[in-house]
């Protein structure tokens, strides 16, 4: 016995499988464009962190600084710094990214305001680094070329203010930054990639990213007025030493000079975060009046 289907009418007409099609890409597009909207002032964190004490503690820095809507992604697990940033950046949303230890606390309460208008500037930017590279320590370049701001924690236990260069915040044409601390652009970063196949461990991610921006022509910059206390002064041991062979040898080419015979920066000691931010207060008031 044959089945009777009966036939339902409609006062819409039923759409052709090309119109379905062009509706859905349609809608799919209106989703990547709310989705862009949605995500515009959004600041993107990535962090590389297998301690659970410095990760709460850095949550809980970055809560109080920010100023601003923000997403942290934070990796568990990361091969290599460059491995760790690679997959974090690939889960944010923002068009602005930082990539930073998870050992820092900021002393602003502004992080995203500033990063923001870091970024309309530069497409990479961090807190200290070199205008100059001439080695595979960005220190060593001294005095006239080495620029930023950062503190530590004092040998007294107050915080030490480190002042590398006195231009000022910001200082455009940098060819190295520091890793401790690194925003950028999404599509810059994108278009710059991870080198994890030559520098698969945690050291050198920062020189070879920030060098390839500056050799591909991207504006870099250092920004120390974002003020970032840092709880490591860094590790230099045979690892170190393995990973600078293979940046020299990746960049052949790189004018190399002699250590600065005084590469050492200014470092003043004050007793608390309060006068940290003071002392910097009065860096910046003095460059804004100069």
């Amino acid at each position: 016995m044959s089945q009777i289907v009966p036939q339902v009418s409609s006062p819409y007409p039923v759409p052709s499988p090309d119109d379905r099609l062009r509706r859905i890409c349609l809608l799919d597009y209106g989703l990547h464009i709310v989705g862009i909207l949605f995500s515009a002032g959004l600041l993107s964190v990535v962090a590389c962190s297998i301690d659970p004490a410095k990760s709460a503690a850095f949550r809980g820095s970055l809560a109080r600084s920010a100023g601003g809507e923000y997403e942290l992604v934070v990796i568990e697990d990361a091969k290599s710094l460059n491995e760790g940033y690679a997959r974090g950046l690939a889960r944010t949303r923002g068009e602005h990214v930082v990539l930073c230890h998870d050992d820092v606390e900021f002393l602003v309460d502004d992080v995203c305001a500033r990063v923001a208008a870091h970024l309309e500037r530069f497409a990479l930017v961090g807190v200290v680094g070199t205008r100059v590279l001439s080695s595979a320590a960005w220190v060593w370049g001294g005095p006239g070329v080495n620029e930023g701001w950062l503190v530590h924690p004092g040998p007294n236990g107050g915080m030490a203010a480190c002042v590398y260069g006195a231009n000022g915040s910001p200082v455009a044409g940098a060819q190295a930054i520091d890793g401790l601390f690194m925003a950028g652009r999404r599509d810059a970063l994108l278009s710059l990639g991870f080198d994890a196949a030559t520098f698969d461990g945690f050291h050198f991610y920062d020189l070879d990213l920030s060098y390839r921006a500056h050799r591909a022509g991207l504006p870099v910059g250092i920004c120390g007025d974002l003020l970032v206390l840092h709880f490591s002064s860094g590790t230099f041991g045979k690892e170190y030493a393995r990973y600078a062979r293979k940046f020299l040898e990746k960049y052949a080419d790189l004018p190399l000079g002699p250590r600065h015979p005084d590469p050492n920066y200014v470092i003043h000691e004050v007793p608390d975060r309060a006068a940290v931010k003071k002392l910097f207060r009065w860096l910046e008031h003095w460059h804004a009046s100069s």
